[in-house]
């Protein structure tokens, strides 16, 4: 090559070049310029990508802020639900009279107290009762110990307070 050849060459290549650079400048919003490097998107193009980019994540935003003032707003009320039954739930409790102090009385059941306007306490010791036969008499046990249940041919065993006898005819009396 001379001189004059590389010269002409270098011409050339800049006036291609500077066609490539002019189309990549003045090129419109949708317009990408082939180069030997790839494709080059012109300025009004990347703007306009980068608007588009931005404009979809101000709609995901508002729409994620909306989800959101309705999950605040869905919440907001379950609160004020779960407030309002749990007011109804102490009143009520309180309209129970339950016993307010429980300690020590682990394994101990509540049952009416004499007045019928609350509850109290118990023991929750169990109870034997059982029937058995006497020759021509039936025999009703009742209490707590040790009970042979062989002996018995029916038997239970229930809370305190239930009483049963035989009376003098016979006949079972059950008092509960």
């Amino acid at each position: 090559m001379t001189l004059q050849t590389d010269l002409q060459d270098a011409v050339a290549r800049v006036e291609s070049d500077s066609q490539i650079l002019h189309n990549i400048i003045h090129g419109d919003d949708q317009t990408e310029v082939p180069t030997e490097g790839g494709n080059v998107k012109t300025p009004a193009k990347a703007i306009k990508d980068i608007e588009a980019t931005i404009q979809a994540g101000l709609t995901d935003l508002e729409a994620t802020a909306d989800q959101l003032a309705n999950a605040v707003d869905t919440v907001s009320q379950k609160a004020d639900e779960a407030e309002t039954h749990a007011q109804t739930a102490q009143t009520l409790a309180n309209s129970l009279n339950l016993p307010t102090d429980l300690n020590g009385r682990a394994g101990q059941l509540l049952a009416i107290n004499e007045t019928e306007d609350g509850y109290e306490p118990i023991e929750s010791k169990a109870v034997f009762y059982g029937l058995r036969k006497d020759g021509a008499k039936l025999i009703a046990v009742s209490g707590e110990g040790t009970f042979d249940a062989s002996e018995f041919p029916v038997w239970m065993i229930g809370l305190p307070g239930m009483n049963y006898a035989v009376s003098e005819n016979g006949h079972l009396l059950i008092n509960i």
